[in-house]
């Protein structure tokens, strides 16, 4: 929870970077999470402590990679899309109109 917070930090010597990154792709981690557990739960099965270890390394390794394909390819396009739309709705909302 306090992952915004920290993103949010303007001062470049304070921000940690591990933590930027993790705040930027967190949705699709929430998005990804269950579902990779569960494949790889389901496909490995694992027995004993170390394969229950391995499975969970493994786990954490692919949401991050997912979730950073996803953020990369998916919610930054759209974000930076949505922001071009609005800055043109703006745009184009304040013409013909006269300040008083």
């Amino acid at each position: 929870m306090l992952l915004p917070l920290l993103n949010s930090i303007a001062d470049e010597r304070i921000r940690f970077k591990p933590f930027a990154f993790i705040s930027k792709i967190s949705y699709s981690m929430y998005l990804t999470n269950m579902i990779i557990v569960e494949i790889l739960n389901h496909a490995l099965k694992p027995q004993h402590a170390a394969g229950r270890l391995l499975v969970f390394m493994l786990c954490w390794i692919l949401i991050i990679c997912s979730s950073w394909a996803i953020w990369k390819w998916f919610e930054f396009p759209v974000t930076a899309l949505r922001e071009k739309l609005s800055t043109r709705l703006a745009a184009s909302s304040g013409k013909g109109r006269s300040c008083l």
